[in-house]
């Protein structure tokens, strides 16, 4: 795996103690590193998992990729580290990657709803629909009220052409947050597809009123 080179840990983790506590905490001088707050990034899996997803939000995603990796090195049964690299993986198109990361968590963690999802995703956007379809299920099983995941689970059914499924999918997105406006869409487009026009025409007009610049 890619390492960050220690002089770039000190810095990263200085960053990230800044954003915790204010300018006003000091960092220990050399020599008395396990003084340090966040204690050295190598002593702790679950510690590379915090500073990636800083970096992240940071805009800094090599960084974050490259503590991703490091956070395996240091623990490979963390299921989240495997799933945070696969979302990154995932971001990259690197969808083969991607799967199998998603997998790995899903070894170590079968019930660990975002494992079931991601995969689920991951599995869509390369064609095949069944897998997909039965990792989506499962996600809902353990989290059902999931508007996101229920909306994608629509248009999984829909990529199979299981339009009344899909319409149930999307009702129900709806229903857990009305206003998703990617389930008010998708659920008009299926609406058109069954020949539903006034219908679908009502939920596009929900679509305007909710977010005139939506249609792709």
């Amino acid at each position: 795996p890619i390492m960050l080179p220690t002089e770039r840990i000190r810095q990263v983790e200085d960053r990230l103690l800044l954003f915790y506590t204010g300018p006003r905490q000091t960092v220990p001088p050399p020599g008395k590193q396990n003084d340090h707050p966040l204690h050295r990034i190598q002593d702790m899996p679950r510690r590379a998992l915090d500073i990636d997803e800083w970096l992240l939000a940071q805009g800094l995603r090599d960084d974050a990729v490259a503590c991703y990796e490091q956070a395996l090195a240091l623990g490979p049964t963390h299921p989240d580290a495997y799933i945070n690299l696969g979302n990154a993986r995932a971001e990259q198109g690197l969808f083969p990657e991607a799967q199998a990361l998603y997998e790995k968590a899903f070894a170590l963690a079968p019930r660990s709803f975002e494992a079931q999802r991601n995969l689920g995703r991951v599995l869509r956007l390369q064609g095949q629909r069944d897998e997909a379809l039965a990792h989506y299920r499962q996600a809902l099983e353990l989290d059902p009220n999931q508007a996101e995941s229920c909306h994608e689970l629509g248009t999984a059914y829909r990529d199979c052409g299981n339009l009344a499924e899909a319409e149930v999918c999307y009702r129900k997105a709806l229903a857990l947050a009305p206003g998703n406006v990617p389930a008010h869409y998708n659920l008009a487009e299926t609406l058109k597809l069954q020949g539903r026009l006034k219908e679908a025409a009502e939920l596009d007009a929900r679509v305007l009123a909710l977010q005139a610049d939506y249609f792709p």
